[in-house]
């Protein structure tokens, strides 16, 4: 489990995405904070987004500009 890196509390919640990196939030402290790992979007992505972006994919690869 992470810990806040301002109180070492490890009170923490998600507190939202930006740019494929996960936010906190300190319960404790209240300050906000992100992991310093991005996120993979295949693994964020529901399975329906999987389908349709994975089905389209190919149509796009043979058109030609």
């Amino acid at each position: 489990m992470k810990n806040c890196p301002f109180c070492q509390n490890q009170n923490i919640r998600k507190y939202g995405v930006r740019n494929n990196i996960q936010r906190y939030k300190c319960n404790v402290c209240n300050k906000t904070f992100i992991s310093k790992k991005k996120l993979d979007p295949i693994k964020i992505w529901s399975e329906e987004k999987k389908i349709i972006i994975f089905n389209l994919l190919p149509a796009m690869e043979s058109e030609v500009y």
